[in-house]
């Protein structure tokens, strides 16, 4: 694994696992966007696009899901029910 010290003098060694568990979907498209610009994946291998179906309100939808996700705790029966029922569309 590649180690960080451009700033300190210590090595900072982080795993690809750790790394990406951190990320959100935001980030992991970053990730592959550098990966595709930078030769290391061809972009048919980039999985952040649906071809079937492509959102214009992406940023929108996301927001929202983390607003979900931040507040599951008050979802209501009813609600989670609907979301485990939207996952399983998927």
């Amino acid at each position: 694994m590649p180690t960080f010290n451009e700033y300190t003098n210590v090595d900072i060694d982080i795993s690809v696992d750790d790394f990406l568990d951190e990320c959100d979907s935001y980030d992991i498209e970053h990730v592959i966007d550098y990966l595709v610009n930078n030769g290391y994946i061809n972009d048919s291998a980039k999985l952040a696009e649906n071809t079937n179906h492509v959102s214009h309100n992406r940023d929108e939808v996301v927001e929202c899901l983390d607003v979900i996700k931040e507040n599951y705790y008050m979802l209501s029966t009813e609600s989670e029910e609907l979301i485990k029922q939207l996952a399983k569309t998927i």
